[in-house]
């Protein structure tokens, strides 16, 4: 008992050991997410977490709306009180300054509005701005006057209807030293898009927090092992070594069809005790370490998690936040185990799963250690029906169905009966193989004949676009770090001239394996396009031959300015990319309007290896410039004044002049937004780009003598 009271005061006198918070402290963290509600209408909610010794919070907040895009900046609106919780994982007998004691207490703030936003623009940013975070902060430069900033990114035009991922439980923000901690950040996303994890700088008033060396970003928090942050899951992992007060940022990026579409952001605060303990865990489902379950309309899930706790003296508890009807029945072990039921209907098929939140808790004092899981739970239609064209059946007839058909090249079954290629629904028998995502082979036999080849990819062909409303299987994706690139042999082309635009797959300093396929689109501004001189071509490379071991697709909507291209090995055996796999060979036409730029763009990048596993890669696109007058001699002497290097560059750019300039440096995005922007009096200039992502940029080099633009490749 005396060890245990011993234990108590420890940890408690490390809290009350600060000093006394200013007047304006009580910010301990937030976040911003939002929910479509149809057109451009969304319900915005701000969350925020309050310590609870410092001042109150208030029943309305303004959000901030802005879009470089469009034009609009300093936006306001309003957003309104709904709840407040204390979510300290406290013991009892334990009173936080929540409720008047000297813990430490941590109060939940949900706020929201509807909004309806004026248009479609690619770079919407939420964000809130609350002075002050806490004083005595251990990995931050700051003052207790020093305002935190969260945001929230939404990309409206490339997908009208997208809503945010949402977390799925309460920040874990109370640590123990001397063992492996785990934080589990998991989210989801109503809209099924593919999200990754990472770590992020946390932001003040106008730009970035400045951090207390040796943290970074990277390493908010003292470590005796790597702290590593698996970008899939959003599970953090780290062993802290001291008591400290840390901010630590997650940011979540959501991509769809490999477009990036939208980031939300936790900034938490986390607080260190010295003294140890080991955290609670939970089983995988039926104690394997899968975490997903599928299916049919009218089944009854039912399986069982068990939970385990290193320290053996520690007991466990369960809480749950689940779908309407799912039940938890307890065992009541001292290492607790649950059964989880639920019985399904046919109203319940979705493509979006059904989320299970189990939080574990263990009953260390006076901070209880905890962990939290997301179970999530897809209802199928399966039916027995097929769709031609739809080959991994997930909805719709798109580039993404070559690649099953590629897999399964070879593959025989049993002829459909009255077989054709309309988009219609047709009765087929399942055939003796399954594809990992627990598609049967049948589905990519799209003509029907019993035999999968290149014939079935004329149905795919035929039906592009189209989409069905029965539902087989859920997408699951992996993000990838490789890239795939656009590079065009010119920057700059005049009215009537051609450029060469290879499109690699990989490098070979960072080459894409191993692989068995791949399906993308090309997108291209139509207006400066002749499309009777313009063509696609794949060519022979280590992801295979074409019409030897490639099967390869590509349909052109001239109008719509969109390659819809694929190419997929056909003898079961992975392979590696690191380098051009096809050129889009461009043909500009004469009238035009004068200097131009062209945006050449790769999106919905997927890449499948030969078992089925799917991921979407990074997509780095190019721009040319195009002018209208002859390329001559005076265009050539001004652009061989300026020379950028490194290019590609990773964290700093050096502009050098043939002469002492001076004038301004501006470095836009694809979007044209711009981005950087500083003066120059000298012929060398050293730009900082450490915290730019991977992709293309453009640099404007601006002097007396005009205006000169470079083509910049960020590439870390």
């Amino acid at each position: 008992m005396k060890k245990k009271l011993f234990s108590i005061i420890l940890f408690l006198s490390f809290f009350l050991s600060t000093p006394v918070l200013l007047k304006a402290t009580h910010i301990m963290g937030g976040e911003i997410t939002y929910q479509n509600l149809g057109t451009n209408q969304y319900l915005v909610k701000l969350v925020l977490y309050r310590d609870c010794s410092g001042i109150q919070a208030v029943t309305t907040y303004q959000i901030n709306i802005s879009s470089a895009s469009c034009g609009m900046y300093d936006s306001t609106f309003t957003v309104y009180q709904t709840s407040v919780a204390q979510i300290s994982p406290i013991c009892p007998g334990i009173v936080t300054a929540c409720n008047g004691g000297a813990a430490v207490g941590v109060e939940k703030y949900e706020y929201e509005n509807v909004i309806n936003l004026p248009g479609n623009c690619p770079d919407y940013v939420f964000s809130y701005l609350e002075c002050c975070r806490n004083n005595s902060i251990t990995n931050l430069f700051i003052s207790a006057s020093a305002q935190a900033r969260f945001e929230a990114t939404l990309n409206n035009l490339s997908t009208p209807f997208n809503s945010s991922p949402v977390f799925t439980d309460d920040p874990i923000m109370f640590l123990y030293t001397g063992t492996l901690q785990t934080i589990n950040n998991n989210a989801t996303d109503p809209d099924g898009d593919s999200l990754v994890y990472s770590l992020a700088p946390a932001l003040d008033t106008i730009g970035f927090v400045q951090y207390n060396p040796p943290y970074t970003y990277l390493n908010p928090i003292s470590s005796s092992s790597p702290i590593v942050l698996d970008p899939q899951t959003g599970i953090l992992s780290i062993t802290p070594t001291g008591s400290e007060r840390d901010v630590v940022s997650i940011l979540i990026s959501e991509y769809r069809n490999g477009t990036l579409i939208g980031t939300t952001t936790r900034d938490v605060q986390i607080l260190v005790s010295g003294t140890t303990n080991q955290q609670p865990s939970l089983s995988g489902i039926n104690g394997s370490s899968n975490f997903i379950t599928h299916a049919c309309a009218g089944d009854t899930v039912q399986f069982m998690l068990y939970s385990s706790d290193p320290d053996s003296s520690d007991s466990t508890t369960f809480s749950m936040s689940a779908p309407s009807g799912l039940s938890l029945t307890s065992f009541g072990a001292a290492q607790d185990s649950v059964l989880v039921e639920w019985i399904t209907d046919s109203s319940m098929v979705s493509q979006i799963p059904y989320n299970l939140t189990i939080e574990v808790r263990d009953n260390k004092c006076p901070y209880n250690g905890s962990q939290a899981y997301n179970f999530p739970i897809y209802v199928n239609g399966c039916s027995s029906e097929i769709w031609p064209g739809d080959a991994n059946s997930d909805l719709k007839c798109d580039i993404y169905d070559i690649l099953p058909i590629g897999i399964s090249y070879g593959a025989s079954g049993p002829v459909r009966t009255s077989a054709t290629t309309n988009w219609v629904a047709e009765n087929s028998i399942n055939w003796s193989q399954d594809f990992i995502s627990g598609v049967n082979f049948k589905h990519a036999d799209c003509n029907g004949d019993g035999i999968i080849n290149d014939a079935d990819t004329l149905a795919i062909a035929t039906n592009l676009g189209l989409t069905h409303p029965i539902r087989l299987v859920s997408p699951n994706f992996a993000q990838s770090s490789a890239s795939m690139y656009l590079n065009a042999d010119k920057d700059t082309v005049g009215a009537g001239q051609s450029v060469l635009l290879s499109i690699d797959l990989g490098s070979s300093s960072n080459p894409v394996t191993p692989i068995y396929g791949v399906a993308f689109v090309l997108n291209f501004n139509p207006i400066l396009v002749d499309s009777s001189q313009s063509d696609l071509n794949y060519l022979s490379s280590n992801l295979g031959t074409p019409g030897t071991d490639l099967l390869t697709f590509a349909k052109t909507n001239w109008l719509a300015g969109k390659i819809y291209a694929a190419a997929v090995r056909t003898n079961q055996i992975n392979s590696f990319s690191d380098g051009t796999i096809a050129n889009f060979t461009v043909k500009i036409k004469n009238n035009i309007p004068v200097n131009t730029f062209g945006y050449f763009s790769l999106t919905g990048i997927r890449t499948i290896n030969a078992d089925g596993t799917i991921q979407t890669i990074n997509a780095i696109s190019d721009s040319v410039n195009i002018n209208t007058l002859p390329v001559g001699i005076k265009r050539e002497t001004e652009t061989s004044k300026f020379h950028l290097f490194p290019n590609p560059a990773q964290n700093e750019l050096f502009i050098v002049s043939d002469t002492k300039s001076e004038g301004s440096i501006m470095i836009h995005d694809m979007s044209g937004r711009r981005i950087i922007e500083t003066t120059t009096n000298a012929s060398y200039s050293t730009i900082d780009i450490s915290l730019l992502p991977n992709g293309i940029y453009t640099v404007g080099i601006k002097t007396d003598e005009g205006l000169v633009w470079k083509k910049l490749i960020i590439q870390k």
